[in-house]
């Protein structure tokens, strides 16, 4: 039997926090932290969050880099050892050099539950780099999904790379990070809902409370981000994530976690587990779980 089926006939709701950090603060590698994003240098350990998470019932979650280094992905993957509700991480590797040696190397790689690239800083040259397109069409064959951090001026750029991929299971990180504050919304629908129907793309519902006005925000003002989430992509290719810690910029992390079972309140209880948990659990093949 599936494992979302199990828990919604169980009635157990496995709740996974699908996009979190943690980090040492290093003021070079997290050159980032500047102006009110400040508040944010200083370190953030599992021993940290493991409290924050059992407060808004969540059972795990997935450690995603917050830097582009080879060490920070062998220290969260050591952390995950250590630390059993962290169920995986998204890792960084050289998508550009030989990625089978370096997936190697990595420590407790069964750990390992994708790869991310900080897309949102390069130019269209780099998604249409061979060398690339290669290696991702490599993590297709490995059974790894990789994580698209990108913007919305990048959705169509994403796209063509996505087409380029068939056999790659991607994850569209923070809906593409709209422009909730300056209230750019149909543009980014349109390029939004073009990379939704590449079916081997899933998204988090994330990162959302701190694309808003930090001063003035309120919860309504997510509602037409996540409708329009909810149209293309559905509750089966959607995971909760709460940008931990960076969404305490804005929002606790039971406050981001609450915005999101509001809005799914009227949907059945299966959608809910699939959000919630279910998703996370299939699409980054925790496969201990489906036993549950």
């Amino acid at each position: 039997m599936g494992f979302c089926k199990t828990l919604y006939l169980r009635n157990l709701f496995l709740r996974i926090d699908a996009h979190q950090h943690f980090w040492k603060y290093d003021a070079e590698i997290h050159s980032w932290m500047e102006g009110p994003w400040a508040v944010l240098r200083h370190d953030f350990l599992p021993a940290d969050f493991q409290p924050v998470l059992q407060e808004s019932e969540f059972d795990g979650s997935i450690a995603v880099h917050a830097s582009q280094t080879a060490s920070e992905t062998h220290w969260l993957l050591e952390q995950a050892e250590q630390h059993s509700f962290i169920l995986g991480v998204t890792g960084w590797i050289d998508l550009l050099g030989d990625v089978s040696a370096q997936l190697t190397a990595l420590p407790n790689s069964g750990k390992l539950r994708a790869l991310r690239h900080f897309l949102q800083f390069e130019e269209e040259a780099f998604f249409q780099n061979e060398t690339f397109r290669e290696n991702l069409r490599l993590l297709g064959e490995k059974g790894l999904p990789f994580e698209l951090l990108i913007t919305p001026d990048q959705l169509q750029t994403a796209t063509e790379l996505v087409q380029a991929c068939p056999e790659t299971t991607f994850v569209l990180d923070h809906l593409a990070k709209p422009d909730i504050a300056g209230g750019e919304f149909a543009c980014w629908q349109t390029g939004f809902g073009k990379l939704a129907a590449c079916t081997n793309v899933h998204a988090k519902v994330s990162g959302l409370v701190t694309q808003v006005n930090w001063e003035s925000w309120k919860p309504a003002d997510l509602i037409p981000y996540l409708d329009a989430a909810f149209d293309v992509f559905g509750p089966e290719r959607l995971m909760a994530g709460s940008d931990w810690p960076v969404c305490s910029c804005t929002s606790s992390h039971a406050e981001v976690m609450n915005i999101l079972k509001n809005y799914m309140k009227n949907y059945s209880e299966k959608d809910q587990a699939a959000v919630f948990g279910c998703n996370c659990a299939r699409i980054y093949g925790i496969e201990e779980y489906e036993s549950v």
